[in-house]
């Protein structure tokens, strides 16, 4: 076995559930914390927060699905992005029980446009960085 096929290999087995659950854990820990009411801007800090944060998520998702049922293309970003969208949606419920924080579907998108970039850009690299098939 090739060294870098060991090592893509081992992170596959390892990184991946403890790289995706300490994720999961930042989110709902940030979702914790209780809001104050902020003046108006004119740029959506809130929304590129969501965008970025469900895009890792997004990436972690997409990588593991790639790499664990061997699905191509559509399909792992289909799945990843639905996968985090249902996790954006329950934190957005949860945000209900916050001070200070309640749902918001602006947000739910966000969340999902953000898992559907990471979720392709998860792909894409996959694709691009493959040993070539023998």
């Amino acid at each position: 076995m090739r060294p870098t096929a060991f090592l893509r290999d081992v992170i596959d087995r390892i990184a991946g559930w403890p790289l995706l659950l300490a994720w999961l854990a930042l989110i709902l820990a940030l979702s914790s914390i209780p809001s104050t009411p902020k003046p108006p801007s004119e740029v959506p800090y809130d929304k590129l927060a969501h965008l970025a944060i469900y895009g890792v998520l997004g990436f972690i998702v997409g990588w593991m699905l790639r790499r664990r049922t061997g699905a191509h293309g559509a399909s792992v970003i289909a799945m990843a992005a639905l996968l985090c969208v249902a996790w954006g949606a329950g934190d957005e419920i949860y945000q209900s029980s916050v001070p200070g924080r309640d749902p918001s579907l602006a947000d739910l998108a966000a969340d999902f446009a953000g898992a559907l970039s990471g979720a392709a850009c998860a792909v894409l690299i996959d694709a691009i960085t493959a040993p070539p098939p023998r």
